[in-house]
This record gives C-alpha cells, structure tokens and sequence, in this order.
C-alpha cells in the first residue's frame, strides 16, 4: 500500500515536470559524510546530527544555505556536543548570513 501511494505521487511528480532523481537534501550528505568519516564517529553523533537537522527546517532562514552547508553546520553542532541546540543553530545561521554577504 505505502509503495503504491510512493510510485503515484512520483507519477504525478514526473508529470508535473519535476526532478525527482538529481535532488540533493541535507539527509542524504550527513549519511554520505558519517559513512565517509566512520572509523571517528559512532551512531549518537548521527542522531543528533539528523535531530538537530529536522530542528533546522523549522527556522526560514535555512531556505538560504545549499543542503551541504546544512549537513556540514549540523554534523559540526553533533560532534561537538552541543545541546542548546536552538541558541547555538540560530547563531551559526547568522554567521554563515553574515559570512555569504561578506564573500558576495
């Protein structure tokens, strides 16, 4: 049944015209980059990286970041430790604003 309504609404996607093979999300680098450094994390760093990642979404302003500069922000907030997570993801969106209108 879940297959189904998956298969469908990619039909319906395809015919709308939409890319639904080349889409980059910020999901799919964090398990790209954790699997690339493997030997030095272990599976809490992931989580909280992925938590920290679904907390993002809720903030406009990560409509501005690609989804790499997304996963990176989140995987550097897991591994160090971080766990006011609201205060210090706010702080790093305002820091990377301010870092791309420095180099723009």
């Amino acid at each position: 049944m879940k297959e189904e309504i998956v298969y469908k609404e990619h039909v319906v996607l395809r015919i709308l015209g939409f890319n639904t093979h080349d889409i980059f999300t910020a999901h799919k680098t964090i398990y790209d980059y954790f699997h690339y450094l493997d030997e030095l994390t272990d599976e809490a760093i992931l989580h909280s990286a992925i938590t920290i990642l679904n907390d993002c979404y809720l903030e406009r302003s990560s409509l501005f970041f690609t989804a790499e500069e997304i996963a990176v922000s989140c995987l550097y907030l897991a591994i160090q430790g971080i766990l006011t997570l609201y205060t210090h993801f706010r702080l790093l969106l305002t820091l990377l604003l301010l870092y791309k209108d420095i180099i723009m």
